[in-house]
């Protein structure tokens, strides 16, 4: 007798529950990495943000790393505004769409919004430049800095010597 069972049906199912299992853990560990993505961008955010207050009323240089007094404070006010707009879109969705909001996580909305718009706009503006906030030549000056700077004396333009003439008999008293 042989104990061949020629089950195919059974492992054509075994395959099934294997690949079903294989992508259930790939779908765990894009939520895992989506999640700590999050999480490196939020700390990142909110460790740009100090550095822009830092920078808000003039400009900072770090070595060759300059920031703008303007590109701070747009980086903050995007983060601000970012923070009010999500959780005003959630609102809306909740009372008009009728899409049922936990709002028992309104900071992490507050703080998704604000990482959202502050880094996220900062990283599609800063794609576009060549090297963002790396200065590879001289340093641009703003005007208080520039004020600062000891101005440099002007010499007049060099003359040419007049030496005095043996010839005093050409000249008249």
């Amino acid at each position: 007798m042989s104990n061949n069972n020629s089950g195919g049906v059974i492992d054509g199912v075994g395959a099934l529950v294997v690949m079903a299992f294989i992508m259930a853990m790939l779908a765990v560990l894009a939520i895992y990495f989506m999640v700590a993505v999050a999480a490196v961008a939020a700390f990142i955010s909110f460790a740009w943000t100090f550095v822009c207050l830092i920078a808000w009323n003039r400009p900072l240089y770090l070595g060759r790393l300059f920031l703008d007094s303007d590109d701070a404070r747009a980086f903050v006010v995007r983060g601000i505004f970012g923070a009010i707009v999500l959780p005003a879109f959630l609102l809306l969705c909740d009372w008009w769409l009728g899409i049922r909001v936990e709002w028992k996580h309104w900071p992490y909305y507050v703080l998704g919004g604000y990482t959202l718009l502050s880094v996220g706009i900062e990283y599609l503006t800063a794609k576009n430049a060549d090297v963002p906030y790396i200065n590879t030549g001289t340093l641009p000056m703003s005007p208080a800095i520039a004020s600062r700077e000891p101005q440099l004396m002007l010499e007049p333009p060099p003359r040419t010597p007049r030496f005095a003439s043996w010839d005093d008999e050409g000249m008249a008293l």
